[in-house]
């Protein structure tokens, strides 16, 4: 900054002194105030911004909010690039690269232009290595660890920002406090968020329903009770600290706002939020939260009942990315949760999406589960046997339908009792898939029971009610008898 022949070797005070004057002066200039993060952010921008003069301001920060200035900021959200431009970017370091295996790289690190500069500057150095290989590596390793996402294989940056992508999300990870309630409930909604489908956009009630203690939906049925006795409903401590996290609504609203200023959490609008794909595994390998990935089961156990139940596909469709991911995860566990995970995902897809070859193989492993680990008469297992069998009954396979039916229809009996509606539900499912074959003699007595117990538990204008009426209609009207029908 040459402003006069002597500026080098000026006091201080009155270099910086020049250089306002500069700033203040008509010449348009661009003034940039770089990585404005930290809680002093506001009043640096306000001690040093120019007031007057050709200047233009463009200041770069994680925080999204600039609340009680004397002036107006914009924000501009800065996301992550388009398909294209990463496929783009990744060419400029390999000209060689495969377009789709560029995109396939470029997907897997979720499009952040960080890690895409340098996993493209790696690929740049090691021209031996195929894309193929490296994508192989990253998947089989503690991705944030390997050397090109650790930035160890590059000297710098242009900008001299952090090289790593770990220790760039950490700066913002650790000015959330521990001693501080809000940061404390903001790490325990990150830590679940992270449980979530990472990218996917989530909507703020599911993930505020992991940390409360109330249910995330009303328990409507018997079978949705237990389901929900699975998971703890008392308020738990995260990360070692003891007590409660906040509960108001106004607190999850500031541990939310809290993480979207720290660029932590995206917002998607007012009613969702989104986690980056790798901030997520970053956020996995960083929380020490051990009910995270629990609490996250227990609210998607619970929203895809209420919303299998409801039976809209439009309700169920956000949801499936978010229920895929957890079941992949849980399924190996061969735990109670993953049996209840499947069974979900299996009935969403086979009821809302008629698709019966990706809703079989889960039904198959959570009655496979459930067999080896769980009581007979379990509530999971029955539900297992109970919705494979009515996908057997929609795919012809009759014979295996009816054992499983039978055998649901015995252990509800003798659980929960003749009168009971999980145990009419079970009988006119049985019932339908004698129809199907033409018994009607057969399923008469079993429509007839199942409205019987329905009109007795639920009343006579119940919506379970009309559905046995309805059935036993059709069953009369196949058999010609159209008075009774």
């Amino acid at each position: 900054m040459v402003l006069r022949p002597d500026f080098a070797s000026l006091p201080l005070e009155e270099q910086v002194a020049a250089v306002q004057r500069a700033w203040d002066s008509p010449i348009p200039r661009l003034l940039i105030f770089d990585n404005l993060d930290d809680d002093e952010a506001a009043s640096i921008l306000k001690r040093w911004r120019p007031t007057t003069g050709g200047c233009r301001v463009l200041l770069t920060s994680r925080r999204a909010r600039w609340d009680g200035l004397p002036f107006r900021v914009t924000s501009h959200a800065l996301g992550v690039l388009s398909a294209e431009e990463s496929r783009t970017l990744l060419l400029r370091f390999r000209a060689d690269l495969v377009p789709a295996e560029a995109d396939a790289l470029a997907a897997e690190l979720g499009h952040l232009p960080l890690a895409l500069h340098l996993a493209g500057s790696y690929l740049q150095r090691y021209q031996h290595v195929t894309l193929p290989a490296y994508l192989d590596e990253l998947r089989q390793v503690d991705m944030l660890a390997h050397a090109s996402l650790e930035g160890t294989t590059i000297e710098a940056l242009p900008t001299t920002h952090e090289r790593s992508v770990a220790r760039t999300f950490a700066l913002s990870y650790r000015r959330l406090q521990r001693d501080n309630p809000i940061d404390r409930l903001a790490r325990a909604l990150l830590a679940r968020a992270a449980h979530f489908a990472p990218g996917e956009p989530l909507e703020r009630a599911w993930l505020l329903a992991t940390v409360t203690p109330k249910q995330p939906v009303k328990q409507k049925r018997s079978l949705l009770g237990s389901v929900l006795s699975l998971f703890g409903r008392g308020h738990r401590s995260t990360e070692g600290h003891q007590g409660q996290l906040p509960t108001t609504a106004e607190a999850h609203t500031d541990a939310l706002q809290r993480l979207t200023d720290l660029g932590l959490l995206s917002a998607e609008g007012n009613e969702r939020v989104s986690l980056h794909r790798l901030l997520a595994h970053f956020v996995q390998q960083q929380a020490s939260d051990e009910h995270a990935q629990a609490d996250v089961e227990r609210v998607l156990v619970a929203i895809a009942e209420e919303r299998n139940e409801r039976g809209i596909p439009a309700d169920v469709l956000p949801l499936l990315p978010h229920l895929r991911y957890a079941t992949t995860v849980a399924l190996p566990r061969k735990d109670e949760t993953a049996v209840w995970l499947a069974n979900k995902l299996g009935y969403a897809l086979r009821h809302m999406l008629a698709d019966y070859a990706g809703a079989r193989p889960l039904y198959e492993q959570a009655l496979a589960i459930s067999e080896a680990t769980l009581v007979a008469d379990h509530p999971a297992t029955t539900e297992s046997m109970h919705n494979l069998a009515d996908l057997l009954r929609v795919q012809g396979e009759f014979s295996r339908a009816r054992k499983l039916h039978e055998r649901v229809i015995s252990v509800r009996k003798q659980t929960l009792g003749e009168i009971h509606t999980d145990t009419a539900l079970s009988l006119d499912s049985l019932a339908e898939l004698l129809y199907d074959q033409g018994l009607y003699d057969e399923a008469r007595p079993l429509y007839e029971r199942a409205l019987a117990i329905r009109k007795q538990v639920l009343g006579p204008t119940h919506p379970a009610t009309a559905t046995s009426l309805n059935n036993l209609a059709g069953l009369l009207d196949a058999q010609g008898a159209y008075e009774e029908a």
